[in-house]
Formats: structure tokens, C-alpha cells, sequence
């Protein structure tokens, strides 16, 4: 081949020329002899090239530790960037835009993302700087996003990104790296979060004490509870300096706090072991660990933490700084669930709560009203509501008092002041929650009090019904098969179809007007399940009456057939319930003289 003829002085001008890097590596691999004298003029130029093409930048990210070597060997900067620009895409109001944005990053960065612990070993051993930040290497830094640390150390891109990062963890702490970057606290339990196997090491080098708080005060055994890491937990309370009770000085919350707060039962019993453990410790508001445990979601675990709370000796009745105690707290609707804490406020009261430490809140609401405000009927939520409601009654508890919203109270849950059997028929919807009330003696004819528009009274059904059926951004508006249930028990137990001061009676408002044409299943069902003890005939009259005077006045059209049609249901449930006797004379005059009107 005429390449292994030419002089080596010659061949070493023809590769100084070359200003291409891919014409001259094609040279080096044309022969042996192009190898072995213009290998080095090859790394040489590279080294002098534009940093995206280093071959430091190639070797770090394809695991060549015999490229990373020889380049190095050549006189070739380990801690080359690759500065790239690279085409982005940005998310702004619903609009995608392209947008250049930068790239930068060494290759400790690529090593150490891709798990290849020699070439990482390697550059630590050789000097890499090892808090060398990176700008858009990985998604904690984006056009769309802007953390509080934007440039990312190696340390960063091994705890949360690199492949077996905990090995390449160790190694750049081992060499020095304390930071993910550039202003950051140093490393603190956000190692341990992402990395676990870290906890021993952090523990031994101190990294974990409670002074190694992030920017937001917490101390790494807060981070540790709220996560639920027992082990970790553990680890850190084996320091003889650690201090159990130390709070977030924000909020005050203690690390007990935080892990009954995410219901962590493990993390909890360790806490709760340690020496010098305040079990009744009290946050910013003067909120105690059980009051804690009272908030959140109707799971297993709230029962299982207020046992070990109360047996470790936690005030069941410790009030906060409004007065509230944790019996009231879990009755209460949380922000976060949207429902009260059924199976907290059964286990608490299973504990000895005085239900009579705090009965009211600003509306007048008692538990039984908080109890009974709408929530998912699933049967783990309404066994521990049903059993709450029965002891409540058992230790003699008020359940029959009307609430008393405040003015500025305004939603579906404030439209309308009513009786806990009120809450219970149009709220919860429990049939079962109805029947615990009226078997103790709830009365099922206390007026309800309409505020969605301008107060005014109504009685119990009609609120009901308007609750139900007649908002039309109520969320829940159940079908008659399934609200027939209710209505029959409150018929049942003697709730009163007529109207009160003069407002708009439960069976007119079943009478004014058919969801759809031909719909009459509510007033049909309300005739049939009624008796005398319901509606008076006298009421029964007025809307007979009503209905005539109607078809009269508006003449032939759907709405004659309508009021015709509920004049004649109307008509037949009065001879049932009291017979063709009873009528005015007046009324059977006027009654005929639309019988005589239909006929004509």
C-alpha cells in the first residue's frame, strides 16, 4: 500500500495539515503505520478542537477509559465542558415555541449519570474538580423550570439521577464533594431520600445531625419521618448528640409531628421509644401530635397511631389555641380530604374524648353536624360514622339542634341551617345515619333555614327536595331510587308535606312542574307513601284548587296537560286518604266546573 511507503516526517506534515478531524482519524485508521505516528497528532488536534468534540466528553459517556487515558496522557483537560446549544421546547400558555438553550456538562457528569464507577474513579483520582456545575444536563434544570440551585454539581447528578448512584455518591464524597450545588446547604437528607444505602455514611461523617437543616429548616430527622424511612430514623437517633424534640422554627412542628402527619406507623413507635420524647409536644398553634393524628384520611393507620399515642401518655383532650380539641379536629372536613376523619373520631372516642370539651364551632355546627356532611359512602367511611354517631348519643350528646351559619359562610355546605338529621337526609345521605337519629328521638319536622338567596324558613322535606334536586351546581343530585329511602323514612317517622309560613310546601314543589314531560315518579311517589298524618286535607284542598284554577286560566297546551294531569293524581290520593265527605262544598263547585271545562 503506497501509505507504508511514505517517510514518517512526511506523514507527520500531511496530518498537522489535515484541519479536518474526521479526515485525519480516517488517515490514523488506514494502516498500522498512519496509526502509530499520527495517533498523537489526532489527540493533539482534538485537544485543541472545539470542547463539545473532546474525546474526554466521548469517553466519559461510552465507558472508553482507554480513550479518557491516552487523551490524558497527551496533555487533554479531564474537566473539559461540553458546551452545546441544542433546540428546546417551551410550554408557554398552551403554546409550544423553540427556544436555543445551553448544555453544559463535564465528564463526571457523564460518568457518573451512567454508572461507569472507573472512568469515574479515574477522574477523581486524577483532580477533577468535583463541584464543577452542569446547566440543562438533566430535568431539574429546563427553559420551563427555574429551581433555587440551577447549576448542578456531580454530587446532584449522582443521588438523583446516576445509574448505581449511591457507588459514585460515595466516591465524590470520599474525594470531597459536599454540595449539589452552587449555594446549597450541603448535603443533608435529600441524599438519603434518593439514595437510602447513603444513610450509614452520612450518619458517620455527620451529615445527619439535626444543624444540617435545608432552606426550609428542616433537620434531616423531619425529612426522615415525613418520609417513613425507619431506618434512617433509627440511624440518626443512634447519635448521642441527636435531639429528638427539635422543631422546624417556622411552624414548630416536631419530627413526632411530622411522621403521624403522613401516618408513618413505624417511623412513629421509633420516636415514640426515644429517650427524652415529648408526646404532647405542641406546634405553632398550639396543636399537639394527637391533633395531628386526628387530621388527614379515613385509613387504617389513624386508628393504630392514636392507641400508641395515648398509651405512651398523649392528653386525648388537649385543646389548641382556638379551643379545639382533637376529637373535634378529626370530626371536622379537612382541606386535603374534603371529609371528616370517621375512623379517628371512632378510635378517640374509643379512648376516653370528652365529646363535651368542645361542642360548637362559629356556626353553631355540632359534631353531629360535622359528621354528617357529604362524603363518599364507601363502607370503611360510614361503619366508623355510623358507630361515632351511636357513642355520641350513648354519652348524651345534643343531637337535635339547628345550626346558625354566619353570614359570611357562603357554599353548598352553608346554604341551608338545619337539624343533624337534616345533614344526615341532604348532605350525607345515609339512611343508616337517619334511622341511628330518629330511633333516639330526632324530630323529622324542624324547619330548615333557606340562605341561598334571601333567608327565609321552609320545612324539613321541602329542604330536602331543594337541596337534592333544585340547585342546579349541586354536586350531588341523587335519583329518586335512590332518594326514595330517605324521603319514605322521613314520611314514615311523620315529616310534613305542607308548607311552613307560607313558602312553598314539599308537595307543591312536586307538583309545580315534571323534570321532563310526563315525568311524575316524585309526586306519584310522594301520594302513594303519604298518609293523613303527612298532609292535612285541607292542604291537599289548596293545591287541588290551585291546579283547577290553573287549567282555566292558561288554556290548551302542555301546561294544561300538566296541571291536569296532577289535578287528577291529586283528586284520587284525597277520596283514598278521606273519602268523598270531607270536601267544601265551595271546592266541589269548583272542582266540577273544571270537570265541566275538560269536557267541553
Amino acid at each position: 500500500m503506497v501509505l507504508d511507503k511514505i517517510p514518517t516526517e512526511i506523514l507527520l506534515q500531511i496530518g498537522k495539515a489535515t484541519t479536518n478531524e474526521k479526515d485525519l482519524g480516517a488517515l490514523v485508521l488506514a494502516n498500522r503505520h498512519t496509526y502509530q505516528t499520527l495517533n498523537a497528532v489526532l489527540y493533539e488536534h482534538n485537544r485543541k478542537g472545539d470542547p463539545k468534540n473532546s474525546c474526554v466528553i466521548w469517553g466519559a459517556n461510552h465507558n472508553s477509559l482507554d480513550t479518557i487515558k491516552r487523551a490524558h496522557s497527551y496533555g487533554a483537560k479531564l474537566d473539559v465542558y461540553d458546551a452545546r446549544t441544542e433546540p428546546r421546547f417551551k410550554v408557554q400558555w398552551f403554546t409550544k415555541s423553540k427556544k436555543t438553550s445551553r448544555k453544559v456538562y463535564s465528564p463526571l457528569h457523564a460518568a457518573v449519570l451512567k454508572g461507569f464507577h472507573e472512568v469515574t474513579k479515574y477522574l477523581l483520582e486524577n483532580g477533577v474538580t468535583v463541584d464543577m456545575p452542569s446547566v440543562g444536563f438533566c430535568g431539574c434544570h429546563s427553559t420551563t423550570f427555574r429551581p433555587r440551585y440551577p447549576a448542578w454539581f456531580p454530587l446532584h447528578t449522582a443521588i438523583c439521577h446516576g445509574r448505581e448512584g449511591d457507588k459514585s455518591a460515595e466516591m465524590l464524597i470520599h474525594y470531597g464533594a459536599r454540595k449539589e450545588a452552587s449555594g446549597c446547604q450541603g448535603l443533608a437528607f435529600r441524599a438519603v431520600k434518593y439514595q437510602p444505602s447513603l444513610a450509614r455514611t452520612l450518619v458517620n461523617m455527620g451529615f445527619l445531625g439535626d444543624e444540617n437543616r435545608d432552606h426550609s429548616g428542616f433537620a434531616p430527622i423531619h425529612r426522615a419521618a415525613l418520609c417513613g424511612m425507619a431506618e434512617v430514623v433509627k440511624l440518626i437517633l443512634e447519635r448521642p448528640d441527636t435531639d429528638v424534640g427539635v422543631v422546624i422554627p417556622s411552624i414548630e412542628l416536631s419530627a413526632l409531628h411530622c411522621s403521624v402527619e403522613q401516618r408513618e406507623v413505624g417511623t412513629t413507635k421509633l420516636l415514640l421509644e426515644a429517650p427524652g420524647i415529648n408526646v404532647n409536644a405542641v406546634d405553632c398553634r398550639g396543636r399537639t401530635v394527637l391533633y395531628a393524628a386526628a387530621k388527614g384520611a379515613n385509613d387504617g393507620s389513624a386508628p393504630k397511631i392514636i392507641a400508641l399515642l395515648v398509651k405512651h401518655g398523649a392528653n386525648i383532650n388537649q385543646a389548641d389555641e382556638s379551643g379545639m380539641t382533637p376529637l373535634y379536629a378529626a370530626a371536622c372536613r379537612s382541606f386535603v380530604y374534603n371529609y371528616s376523619n370517621f375512623m379517628a373520631v371512632e378510635a378517640l372516642l374509643n379512648h376516653g374524648a370528652d365529646p363535651f370539651s368542645y361542642q360548637k364551632n362559629p356556626n353553631h355546627w355540632s359534631i353531629f353536624h360535622q359528621l354528617l356532611r357529604s362524603s363518599p359512602n364507601l363502607k370503611e367511611v360510614v361503619r366508623s360514622r355510623r358507630a361515632a354517631l351511636t357513642k355520641l348519643i350513648e354519652l348524651g350528646v345534643d343531637f337535635d339542634t339547628r345550626s346558625w351559619t354566619r353570614g359570611d359562610d357562603v357554599g353548598a355546605d352553608y346554604d341551608s341551617d338545619g337539624t343533624p338529621l337534616f345533614f344526615a337526609a341532604a348532605h350525607a345521605q345515609d339512611p343508616e345515619c337517619m334511622k341511628i337519629l330518629l330511633e333516639a328521638g330526632a324530630r323529622p319536622d324542624t324547619a330548615v333555614l333557606n340562605r341561598e338567596v334571601e333567608e327565609y324558613e321552609q320545612s324539613f322535606l321541602a329542604g330536602v327536595f331543594r337541596h337534592m334536586w333544585d340547585t342546579p351546581e349541586r354536586r350531588c343530585t341523587p335519583p329518586l331510587s335512590q332518594a326514595g329511602e330517605i324521603i319514605e323514612m322521613l314520611l314514615r317517622h311523620g315529616s310534613r308535606l305542607e308548607d311552613v309560613n307560607g313558602e312553598e310546601s314539599a308537595l307543591a314543589y312536586a307538583c309545580r312542574y315534571p323534570k321532563q314531560k310526563g315525568d311524575y315518579e316524585l309526586l306519584d311517589f310522594l301520594l302513594e307513601k303519604a298518609t293523613c298524618r303527612n298532609v292535612s286535607i285541607g292542604h291537599l284542598e289548596r293545591l287541588i284548587i290551585d291546579n283547577a284554577t290553573k287549567i282555566r286560566r292558561v288554556g290548551r297546551g302542555f301546561w294544561t296537560e300538566h296541571y291536569d294531569a296532577v289535578f287528577h293524581r291529586l283528586v284520587a290520593a284525597e277520596e283514598r286518604d278521606y273519602g268523598d265527605g270531607d270536601v267544601d262544598d265551595d271546592d266541589d263547585e269548583a272542582i266540577e266546573r273544571v270537570f265541566d271545562h275538560r269536557l267541553d
